[in-house]
């Protein structure tokens, strides 16, 4: 019975950094989620959200101070891309430059500073700014842009689909059914 005793604060210690902990994550993935939503609103909508509309939305109004930033920039994610794919090689940069960075000039951030309030004391010494950043490209993917249906204007559709075409319409029989199978599967859009 007294060792039961003994270890009652140590329960009891163990149980409240519990709650503290699990207080904790909800609040950096309430603030994650917030900051995935103000770039992709951005991006979709072309509506940057406020602080004050984020909090509302995404936050529940527990936060008590929002800070949010939306740098624009070419030097992003395209910039890098389009460096590493021109020395590939030519061709791959031409495709690279019709595909990608014509369809996506810049790249858009979401930078998103969280303060959630407590009134508990141990838990206020603890509390901290929550910031999180989010990078979404310029525009959204357009799926028409990839598929390989036949008589489309994709680029590269366009760009692997005679050769492939041509090696699946030369598999002779009794292969020729999986060859009509696997052109099947990626002619029709998924």
């Amino acid at each position: 019975m007294i060792e039961f005793v003994l270890v009652v604060p140590l329960l009891a210690t163990v149980l409240v950094l519990t709650f503290f902990f699990g207080w904790a994550m909800k609040n950096q993935q309430q603030t994650i989620v917030a900051d995935r939503y103000a770039a992709w609103q951005g991006v979709l909508a072309n509506d940057w959200p406020t602080g004050g509309e984020i909090n509302t939305v995404s936050l529940g109004g527990q936060a008590a101070t929002i800070n949010v930033d939306y740098p624009v920039g070419t030097a992003g994610v395209v910039a890098r891309f389009a460096g590493e794919i021109n020395a590939v090689g030519p061709e791959a940069a031409v495709l690279a430059q019709d595909v990608y960075v014509q369809q996506c000039p810049q790249s858009h951030y979401a930078n998103l500073s969280t303060v959630f309030p407590t009134s508990v004391g141990l838990w206020a010494s603890m509390n901290g700014d929550i910031s999180w950043s989010h990078i979404r490209e310029g525009l959204e993917w357009r799926r028409g842009q990839m598929y390989f249906e036949e008589g489309s204007a994709s680029v590269v559709g366009n760009t692997f689909y005679p050769s492939l075409d041509q090696a699946l319409g030369s598999i002779p029989s009794p292969g020729d059914t999986v060859g009509t199978a696997f052109r099947q599967l990626y002619l029709t859009r998924w």
